[in-house]
């Protein structure tokens, strides 16, 4: 017997149906079969069902396919089996059958599709979406498929169909059914089947499974349970589109006009009750009136007795504290969540007995919410304020760490093999766990990449293969060559051994990490190479999961998801068989077929807190809040478009799916699921400018009905139900308004307040980052190199919060540069400039060293690297040939200083020592900080310098003769002998000592030009005016060139911008500059 429960609650139909299982089954262990559409009803009912008779167990919750495949298999009537049939399997055979017909007339159209499929992957995108119209042709128009399977027709999908039918059998689910029903007529198999069969809240069923049903009730009981919004007959009603479409106008009469909302959105569960009530059947009813004195129980209960909005005049005004139902346009998705968050606090402190569990937040992608929720609910540091969260209805393919790590690695195939996507694949914990790399370890890696210069390709010949030239610089091959020996010998001077430079950072207990990820790029260079290779996909199986044994460490941490991937790949292999494919396929083509199947849903609803999931069909669940997220224009109802040769779409019948109908049934079910709270968010306003934006259709059709319907006596109804809010959640507009006063903007957040605040506060000056004096330097910092001694006067607020503060303003962490140079950054050029002067110098064979320079991976490649270097190494060789008249004095051994001055201990080595001077040599233009170093060794000679030793210094650079020239000559600067050089020292550590407490107001370019014009014009107050105004030009940025306190990322740190120099600058200046420049002189140059 069939019977049909209907109720516009879904709380009735689950109370109907714990009376009907709780008549027993005449076996105590036969099982109950209630069939549901997802596994969010199944946990639902299952608990409510717990809840109302105590304990619920021995039952299954088949969906509707996987129950007619039990039903078939129950009946013992040895029907065939209908798996070749499924989706995934026809793809393959379709994938077989399809080339082979390319030559055939009515295949034309397809042939020329595929002409230039190399890889595959058109072809399996063409037989994935054929195998999915098949699929729907099976339930929605059998007797089409039947009429091919006779020979009738002679398109291409007739003659598929049949190729289909020719190599599998007609084992389709069409066909077997009508196998099934002339059997059970026949009296075959009926001891077997189910005693009692349920259908449970599924909105719409195809006649398909409805003709089952049917002909199941002649011998079974079968229950359908469905949600029926209306209590009055509404078959007949037509929304203002149909009825325009059909060329007729609404009656007059209510009963007949019926309600907008339910006409509008309700087609789907209208044409399905409609066809229901359509079979021989007993029916209850059983409808309640949704009750409350609210907004959203006025709209229910319009719904429920197919009435307009207004009809009822007692109840279409709208109280002031009213909020039921709501709107609230913001500026982006995380504005939504951010205000959802608030709303929920606010409901949570309204009523105490409302529980997180009872708050449903439903979004078309949840996926595009997550990153926002997490941010949110999970970013929470008050207790207060945390509220409980699960998100459900994830895929695998974005939540499932392994699946991450395998993609990454199948991402390398048949690409450039980039720095930085190898990386990425070393940055997974699964993948680096199974290579023991801790996450600290990572950033050395990473230094190693950078500095090596490794941006693409595993070698040479790897290049070659994507159709490069055979180059090995800057590959994988050659940067881990250069740490491999760097371990084994130092790379001084850039020497060379077989053509490889070694790489110095790498010593002592490094030697274990450089060994973890010689062996990780020793195991993924060949995989991926071998992955390259079409094969079938028995082979693909063991080559995949090999990959994953190889790569992913498999503890308890990441067993489940091993399984889960692993079931995945065994699956299309089975599926192969199957099918019997046995071509050989592309990595493509397996990666695309794998990407389908993770894109299933994972994550279970009611769990812990506030459940989040997908706004899909079957989830009328009822929650007492239901909150609607992403609710814009264009995104809900989705736009779907069916392939062009879908016979469904160009014909359509009654009951046949169509998403934008089940999109706007399924809002119609959320509004009635609520049941004290309905909430919508969108993006109704621009973030570039502020324009108001549309929202979805349906909220529009949602806002007309209320805005015709009910009225509000303070204003109209929009401005009550209908937020919009700021663009920024510290707006002071949250925290001025009323909050307790219905509809108002508040915020729970106490660090929004604060920033509010700041805002309408009378604006104040920025504090200085240095209020007063640190603490005393450890004694640990009196004992210090020359060296080091000249790094704190080159940059005294660097060193400052470097040493002290361990602040690392410049440790941004460097991209890894996934393109071979092209030319050479100032650095690099600069390092090279260096490199080849001191070749010049020291007579070093030309070869030798342009092969070093070509190893460090710095340098283009080919003809362009070739000539780059030819030019600077001409360069250097006449730098060196103007510095040889300054090497014609006999060098010195290193000097060692080892001095005790003013508590100081200055220790260290100076090198460039000759008979006549110190020499310090740049390779280019000399700089502020070269002059503060240079000064720094100078005055460690005078005063550490034996007898015999020299008391000059000798500053040697490069000078353009005009800026059109590129030709450059030397310039020579001497420092004089000191005669109160350990004074001098004195005052610099003092200085020093200070500078480790409160930063420095010495800048190496802005101090040095405000001395020397200073110095220049004898220190009147014309001349430090003249010296401010050099300073100025030195430390600002201007149009057309970067300022000292630009380039810097410590000085825009301490010094914010637009302000003067600090108070304390000329003083500095002076102090460090004014001695300095006493005993400068200028040597000329060649």
């Amino acid at each position: 017997m069939l019977t049909l429960h209907t109720s516009n609650r879904l709380e009735r139909l689950v109370d109907a149906l714990a009376v009907l299982v709780g008549q027993p089954l005449s076996s105590p262990l036969a099982r109950e079969h209630i069939v549901v559409q997802s596994k969010g009803m199944e946990r639902w009912v299952a608990m409510r069902l717990a809840e109302r008779l105590g304990v619920w167990a021995n039952c299954v919750f088949p969906f509707p396919e996987a129950m007619v495949r039990e039903v078939f298999a129950a009946s013992g009537a040895e029907l065939p089996d209908t798996s070749v049939f499924r989706r995934e399997i026809m793809t393959l055979s379709l994938m077989d059958l399809i080339p082979a017909r390319l030559d055939q007339p009515p295949f034309t159209q397809l042939a020329r599709y595929l002409d230039d499929d190399v890889t595959g992957l058109k072809l399996w995108q063409l037989a994935s979406r054929v195998a999915a119209v098949f699929d729907q042709y099976i339930i929605f128009r059998p007797e089409m498929v039947a009429a091919w399977e006779a020979g009738q027709e002679s398109h291409w999908q007739a003659e598929l169909w049949r190729a289909l039918v020719a190599r599998h059998g007609a084992t389709h689910r069409a066909a077997v059914r009508d196998l099934f029903l002339t059997r059970l007529r026949a009296g075959d198999g009926r001891p077997h089947l189910p005693e009692r069969l349920t259908v449970f809240g599924i909105s719409s069923l195809p006649p398909f499974y409805l003709d089952i049903l049917a002909a199941l009730a002649q011998f079974i009981d079968v229950h359908i349970f469905v949600m029926n919004p209306c209590q009055e007959y509404w078959g007949d009603i037509l929304s203002v589109r149909e009825s325009s479409r059909q060329a007729r106008h609404l009656a007059e009469n209510y009963l007949e006009t019926g309600n907008t909302l339910l006409a509008s959105m309700g087609r789907l569960g209208r044409d399905f009750i409609d066809m229901l009530q359509g079979y021989e059947c007993d029916q209850e009813e059983l409808f309640e009136e949704p009750g409350g004195a609210n907004l959203l129980a006025a709209v229910q209960s319009d719904i429920l007795h197919l009435r307009e909005a207004g009809a009822d005049a007692s109840a279409n005004t709208v109280f002031a504290d009213d909020l039921s139902v709501q709107f609230h346009s913001c500026h982006s998705p995380m504005r939504e969540v951010e205000v959802l968050h608030d709303r929920l606090l606010d409901l949570l402190a309204r009523h105490a007995d409302l529980e997180p569990q009872d708050v449903v937040v439903m979004a078309p992608d949840i996926e595009t919410y997550t990153p926002f929720i997490q941010a949110v609910f999970a970013g929470q540091a008050a207790q207060e304020r945390q509220i409980p969260f699960s998100i459900a209805d994830r895929t695998a393919r974005n939540s499932n760490a392994v699946v991450t790590a395998f993609f990454a690695m199948l991402d390398l195939v048949g690409g450039r093999f980039g720095a930085a996507e190898v990386f990425r694949v070393l940055e997974c914990d699964c993948v680096r766990q199974r290579f023991r790399i801790s996450t600290g370890d990572l950033e050395i890696i990473h230094r190693w990449l950078a500095r090596t210069r490794i941006a693409w390709g595993i070698d040479g010949s790897h290049r070659a293969g994507l159709g490069f030239p055979d180059f090995a610089e800057n590959s994988w091959a050659a940067g881990l060559d250069r740490m491999m020996l760097g371990y084994a010998m130092p790379g001084r001077e850039g020497r060379t051994f077989a053509g490889i430079l070694p790489f110095d950072d790498v010593e002592g207990s490094l030697a274990r990490l450089l060994g973890e990820l010689y062996e990780f790029m020793a195991e993924l260079a060949p995989a991926v190479r071998d992955l390259a290779r079409p094969r079938p996909l028995a082979e693909w199986r063991d080559l995949l999961r090999g990959l994953l044994t190889r790569f992913v460490a498999s503890d308890v941490d990441n067993q489940i998801d091993l399984l889960m991937l692993t079931g995945i790949i065994d699956e299309l292999a089975s599926e192969a068989i199957e099918a019997a494919f046995v071509a050989p396929i592309t990595l493509a083509v397996v990666r695309a077929d794998l990407e389908q199947r993770l894109a299933r849903e994972t994550g279970h609803l009611f769990q812990k807190g506030v459940t989040f999931c997908t706004l899909k069909p079957m989830r009328a669940i009822p929650f007492p809040v239901v909150c609607l997220l992403g609710m814009n224009d264009g995104v809900f109802p989705a736009s779907h478009r069916p392939p062009a040769f879908d016979l469904l779409a160009a014909a359509p019948r009654r009951g046949d799916r169509s998403r934008r109908l089940d999109d706007r049934y399924l809002f119609l079910e959320a509004l009635l699921s609520a049941r004290r709270y309905f909430m919508i968010s969108y993006v109704g306003q621009s973030i570039q400018d502020n324009t108001v934006l549309p929202p979805s259709v349906l909220v529009s059709e949602l806002l007309d009905y209320l805005t015709q319907g009910y009225v509000w006596p303070a204003g109209t109804l929009i401005d009550h139900v209908l937020i919009r809010h700021p663009l920024q959640p510290f707006s002071p507009r949250y925290f001025t308004e009323n909050g307790a006063a219905p509809g108002a903007l508040f915020s729970f957040s106490r660090e929004y307040c604060v920033a509010s605040c700041a805002l309408v506060r009378e604006k104040q000056a920025v504090p200085p980052l240095f209020s007063g004096l640190l603490p005393e330097p450890p004694a640990a910092f009196r004992s210090l190199s020359v060296d080091r001694l000249a790094e704190f006067f080159g940059n005294p607020v660097r060193f400052l919060l470097r040493e002290r503060l361990g602040i690392h303003c410049d440790d941004q962490g460097v991209i890894l540069n996934e393109q071979e140079p092209f030319v050479l950054d100032w650095l690099d050029r600069y390092q090279l400039q260096e490199l080849l002067l001191a070749s010049h110098l020291e007579g070093r064979e030309s070869a030798s060293v342009h092969a070093g320079c070509r190893a460090r991976g710095i340098l283009p490649y080919g003809r362009a690297g070739e000539l780059l270097l030819q030019d600077q190494d001409r360069q250097m060789a006449a730098l060196a040939d103007d510095l040889r008249e300054f090497h014609k004095s006999a060098p010195l051994p290193d000097l060692e200083i080892n001095l005790t001055l003013a508590g100081f201990h200055l220790h260290g080595v100076l090198p460039g020592l000759r008979q006549d001077y110190l020499l310090r040599v740049r390779p280019s233009s000399i700089k502020g900080k070269d002059y503060i170093r240079a000064w720094i060794y100078h005055l460690v000679l005078n005063l550490a310098g034996p007898a015999g030793h020299p008391c000059q210094t000798l500053l040697v650079g490069r000078k353009e003769k005009s800026r059109s020239s590129t030709t450059w000559t030397t310039a020579a600067r001497r420092f004089e002998p000191v005669s109160a050089a350990g004074a001098l020292l004195e005052e610099l550590l003092c200085t020093y000592w200070q500078g480790l407490r409160t930063p420095l107001p010495l800048f190496a370019e802005s101090s040095l030009a405000f001395a020397s014009r200073v110095r220049a014009g004898e220190g009147d107050d014309v001349a430090i005016q003249a010296g401010m105004e050099q300073a100025f030009r030195a430390w600002r940025d201007s149009y057309n060139k970067e300022g000292e306190r630009g380039k810097d990322h410590y000085y825009r740190f301490v010094f914010p911008e637009g302000e003067p120099l600090p108070e304390d600058f000329q003083k500095q200046a002076l102090a460090f500059f004014g001695p300095l420049l006493d005993h400068l002189r200028d040597e000329g140059g060649s």
